[in-house]
């Protein structure tokens, strides 16, 4: 059975199971304790419960003692007068086996068999599969895990001990130093760390170990250490005294370099494991460091600048004739810090005597001179670590040193700049935690394969989903050390419970590696290294934009620190120390400050911790409503895309503020705010936002008074809600139209194009309202009115089918728009020219006009109409021949599977992609490909709601065209196809005539009439040609090449010539759309074609 890790018993069938709940695992843990004793009831009652036993105690103890036998081998738990105890024998518990070994381990060193006791104790250790007792809960947990955890040490003792009897110290320094970490007055632990560095020449941190081990000891116990280390630093000061200094010239000039042959490598630690996703920085670093004199390895803490140094200084060692290692994290006085270089140049502050007594009785005349010889007698490479709480006596330091030498060359790690003139800044980034679809820990990135060596070092059988060990690494930044720490949870957590937990990281990480510094043992304590390092100033304005979720600029750090005098300057402190990142934006040529998830959230506990938080919750909705008021009347001209890309900036920031004022019932607030985002999205086709918000926000603001109104925001909230649900929730979108009629009553919509819009809503279920409204805006002297009004009868006569009207107006929206620098408003009349273009089989004109609105439709970032696009461009490089382009925009159309932020559903686009393959296949004479390809078009739709579309009835009656065209009809599968296409077109025209579109109407009524056409009852075909006639005055679409109607109308009037019916092609010519469309309906649902 198992204690020294997960509670384990051997199970029925032979293997090791768990007994079921903690206080069954206890009972276990706590009977393996006794060593196979009796433990009395009431001992274990009072382990098991502690001082809260349960009502019938002892009727509880025997229930669990039941339930661990039900699932343990038989006999495990015997029950006497006398208690309880366990049957195993002392080396069947993993416990009782360790103690065993490490029995014979010690045994095995003292007489002289260092192989023996090193693999003996190996043996033991290999035992520990997890934390003994993080299962349990207290006394017994502490009980178990002291138990374990002395165990462990002396094992590691003896196991050291035997390795650097075997000559093979440097494979244990990592061990000893935790070990002499966590029992600081050992002087045993001491004794064998100090060799350990003696043997593989680290003299200097030998003699740093014995003087900081003999203060200690000085201060807390009043003694001196042992003799036996005391005797082995004799020894090691005998073998190395220096030789006397020589004097600097009477000039102040430092000593003449000596140039010496042999090898320097000082202060360098054995990595304990591999160095993971750094192997680019450490090339980078290396290329830097042998080009420039001064290199500064920058970023915040927890991000391994410390452990990086050090593989760098590693690998210059091969070729560098002398690396020296400077640790200055435990230096706290300036005045120390030459002090600490000449501890680890190995420079003692002694005279030429051999006398022990003298060697620690003299100062040296100048060690600045001293350190210059030193660093001087061969090439080196000086790597100081940990700058930041002493970086002006460093940068001051280095930069006299760099003077001083020219062979020398300064690596510096630090989470603010040295500033001097030699630096050059390395700023290391945090790891990348991407990793790329399926199970495959090779293919992830280089956070989450540090995250899974450590989590299996932790718990070498842990369960590791990759996407959610993605996701936390990158919700810890991909910060090493958070990492690391995340991963030491794994011990006695599944990686998803210690996901779930990061939403109080500082408690969650705070179990780190003994041997780490202290400022590393604890997530909290990385960040708050950095926080005592802060001036006032600098703390106020980190903890006020914590609040911040997505960076924020110098503005909004004003706007919640209004009591800060000089906040840039404040914010350039902050990224000096690493709290803070900066970049510059682009689209709105402003600077960008981001904090790192762990710093925002420390600057939060600390923003609360000082009862701030109410404070800039306020200031930071002043600041948002004054930015979306500002932005409003941008968004309608010139000023446009610099409009779009501050609000694109600041979007994540105002909608995190948005969801806060809704949760408040902050009408105030939420009325400004969404008015600003929901037109802002509209323009940039994001009308899926608008849908997620839109409910919620309009019960906020019908809850208002609307007297109290003072601004256009909410009749612009209700305006944009109304138009956007119109197609998707009707009621919703009635709500929010009798919401704006009370608002417009109080108050009159004072910008012009939104007056535009709310008069349209207010005037909707009344057409000829709507249409006078419509051609008042088209000639209002406003161009912004203009230009929408132009655009809006554009898409109405389209949908009519008068493709004629539809162009001049586009032709006018796109000449005011471009007036006055609208990029929206020229974007989408260029997207309604290319569609007409298209829509009547022009590809060269399609395309031109696409290419104009792609343009504008990137710039202002509107993805879905951009998507929409795509499939007019790929249609026209069909048109005119083009197939491998076309096929290559279908196939980037296809693989894009991100969720439609317009009104373009996934299965509608799939549709299309197949559509368009199809008819490339068919022009490279690939019929039979043809028709497969539109059978997974058709398919794309479910059926259903998804049929309902006019998606569904263009690629039906394209697929049916195609057939016809092609010659591969099929009675079975076209005339089905031709009987769901009829009868849905019959079912919507009675269902909603006026909204039919006539030019999708037209494409079905070419179809079906070409489809007639080859049927063999005279009247059918009759009806066929006249319904093929029909099509062009309804303007039918023929942007797919199948539904061309000049492919379709030759046998058509052929047909009518045929039976001298020169009345119904007169008739057919001289009718409007509407009646067109109405005849069309008449026929579809005529008899002659119902009974086929």
């Amino acid at each position: 059975m198992t204690v020294l890790g997960p509670v384990r018993v051997v199970g029925r069938a032979g293997g090791l199971v768990e007994p079921g709940g903690r206080r069954a695992k206890a009972l276990v843990a706590a009977l393996a304790l006794a060593e196979g004793r009796s433990v009395s009831t009431t001992a274990l009652i009072d382990a098991l419960w502690d001082d809260a036993p349960p009502v019938g105690a002892k009727a509880a103890l025997q229930t669990l003692v039941s339930r661990v036998r039900a699932v343990a081998e038989p006999g495990l738990i015997e029950s006497s007068a006398a208690g309880y105890r366990l049957t195993a024998g002392a080396d069947d518990v993993d416990l009782g086996a360790a103690s065993a070994l490490a029995d014979a381990a010690s045994t095995a060193v003292r007489g002289g068999d260092p192989h023996a006791a090193a693999q003996l104790s190996q043996e033991a250790l290999q035992l520990w599969t997890g934390d003994p007792g993080a299962e349990l809960d207290p006394p017994l947990a502490e009980e178990l895990s002291g138990r374990g955890a002395r165990l462990q040490d002396e094992l590691r003792r003896v196991r050291a001990q035997s390795r650097i009897d075997m000559g093979e110290g440097v494979a244990v320094i990592s061990d000893l130093e935790s070990l002499a970490a966590a029992a600081p007055l050992d002087d045993a632990t001491h004794l064998m760390l100090f060799n350990a560095y003696a043997q593989c020449g680290r003299r200097a941190d030998a003699m740093r170990l014995f003087s900081d081990h003999r203060r200690h000891l000085r201060d807390e116990l009043g003694t001196d250490p042992a003799n036996a280390l005391v005797a082995a630093h004799t020894s090691l000061l005998q073998e190395g005294a220096d030789q006397p200094a020589t004097a600097a010239s009477a000039h102040g000039a430092p000593p003449p370099p000596q140039e010496r042959t042999d090898r320097l490598v000082l202060g360098l630690r054995t990595p304990p494991n591999e160095l993971i996703g750094r192997e680019t920085d450490l090339e980078a670093i290396r290329e830097l460091v042998a080009e420039v004199r001064m290199t500064t390895i920058l970023g915040p803490g927890g991000l391994g600048k410390t452990r990086l140094a050090q593989e760098v200084a590693r690998r210059a060692s091969a070729s560098t004739p002398g690396v020296v290692f400077v640790e200055l994290a435990s230096i706290r006085d300036a005045e120390d810090l030459p002090l600490a270089v000449a501890t680890a140049l190995g420079i003692r502050d002694v005279t030429g005597s051999r006398r022990l007594g003298e060697a620690f009785a003299a100062l040296p005349v100048d060690l600045h001179e001293r350190i210059v010889a030193r660093l001087s007698e061969r090439p080196t490479l000086l790597v100081m670590d940990n700058c930041e709480h002493l970086v002006d006596a460093a940068a001051r330091w280095i930069a006299d040193v760099l003077d001083w030498t020219t062979g020398l060359r300064v690596l510096a790690t630090s989470r603010s700049p040295l500033s001097i003139t030699a630096e050059h800044v390395y700023q290391l980034e945090p790891l990348g935690a991407a990793h790329t679809d399926g199970d495959d820990p090779d293919e992830v990135g280089p956070a989450v394969r540090l995250f899974i060596e450590r989590a299996r070092a932790a718990r070498p059988g842990v369960h590791i989903p990759l996407e959610t060990a993605a996701r936390l690494c990158a919700a810890l930044d991909g910060l090493p050390l958070a990492i690391e720490l995340a991963a030491a949870r794994t011990r006695s957590m599944s990686v998803e419970e210690v996901e779930r937990r990061l939403g109080n990281r500082f408690a969650l990480l705070t179990t780190g590696s003994r041997s780490a510094p202290e400022r590393h043992q604890t997530l909290h304590a990385v960040i708050e290294w950095s926080w005592n390092l802060l001036g006032e100033r600098e703390r106020t304005v980190l903890r006020r934009t914590s609040r911040f979720p997505d960076g924020f600029g110098i503005d909004a750090a004003g706007a919640v620190a209004p009591e800060v005098d000089d906040v840039a300057d404040a914010l350039d402190a902050l990224v000096g120390q690493s709290l803070l990142t900066v970049r510059d934006d682009p689209a709105t040529g402003s600077l960008r400050f981001r904090m790192l998830e762990t710093v925002r959230e420390f600057g939060m506990i600390a923003m609360q911790d000082a009862g701030e938080e109410a404070e800039v919750v306020d200031a930071m909705r002043r600041w948002a409503i004054a930015l979306a008021d500002a932005m409003q009347p941008r968004m309608h001209g010139a000023e446009q895309l610099d409009a779009f890309a501050i609000l694109a900036l600041e979007q994540d920031t105002l909608v995190s503020i948005l969801r806060q004022a809704l949760a408040d019932d902050r009408a105030d607030v939420v009325g400004p705010l969404f008015a600003a985002l929901a037109v802002f999205w509209t323009f940039r086709s994001a009308h899926q936002e608008v849908l997620a918000f839109g409910e919620p926000v309009l019960a906020v603001l019908r809850r208002q008074d609307a007297g109290s109104v003072t601004g256009d925001a909410p009749a612009v909230a209700f305006a944009i809600i109304a138009v956007t649900f119109l197609t998707t929730d009707v009621r919703t979108s009635a709500r929010a139209i009798g919401a704006l009629r009370r608002v417009e009553r109080v108050h009159r919509t004072e910008h012009p194009r939104m007056h535009a819009l709310v008069g349209l809503m207010l005037a909707a279920g009344r057409a000829d309202r709507s249409v006078d409204l419509m051609q008042s805006f088209r000639t209002s002297p406003d161009p912004r009115v203009a230009n929408v009004g132009n655009l809006l009868a554009a898409q109405m006569a389209e949908n009519e089918g008068d493709p004629a009207s539809a162009e001049v107006a586009a032709l006018r929206a796109n000449e005011l728009s471009v007036s006055i620098g609208d990029v929206w408003g020229a974007a989408m009349s260029a997207h309604m020219l290319a569609q007409l273009h298209s829509q009547n089989a022009e590809s060269e004109s399609a395309l031109h006009w696409a290419g104009l609105a792609a343009t504008g439709l990137e710039a202002i970032g509107a993805e879905a109409d951009l998507r929409q696009l795509d499939w007019l461009i790929a249609l026209g490089d069909i048109g005119r021949g083009d197939y491998a382009s076309a096929t290559a925009v279908l196939d980037r159309f296809l693989a894009d599977e991100t969720p439609s932020t317009g009104f373009t559903p996934i299965p509608e686009r799939e549709s299309i992609v197949w559509a368009g393959l199809a008819e490339i296949a068919r022009a490279q004479g690939d019929s039979r490909r043809g028709t497969e390809l539109y059978g997974r078009a058709l398919g794309a739709f479910s059926g259903g709601e998804s049929r309902r579309s006019p998606w569904f009835a263009l690629v039906a009656s394209a697929a049916l065209a195609a057939a016809v065209l092609d010659g591969t009809t099929s009675s079975e599968v076209h005339g089905r196809l031709a009987r769901l296409i009829r009868t849905r077109t019959v079912a919507l025209g009675r269902l909603l005539p006026e909204r039919f579109d006539r030019p999708v109407l037209g494409a079905t009524v070419l179809a079906l009439g070409s489809w007639y056409l080859r049927a063999e009852e005279d009247d059918v075909r009759v009806v066929g040609a006249e319904l093929v006639a029909l099509a062009a005055g309804l303007a039918s679409r023929q942007d797919i090449p199948s539904l061309v109607r000049r492919l379709h109308e030759p046998d058509a009037n052929v047909l009518l010539s045929d039976v001298d019916d020169t009345v119904i092609a007169a008739r057919v010519a001289r009718l409007s759309a509407n009646e067109s469309a109405a005849r069309a309906l008449e026929l579809l649902g005529s008899r002659v074609l119902a009974a086929r």
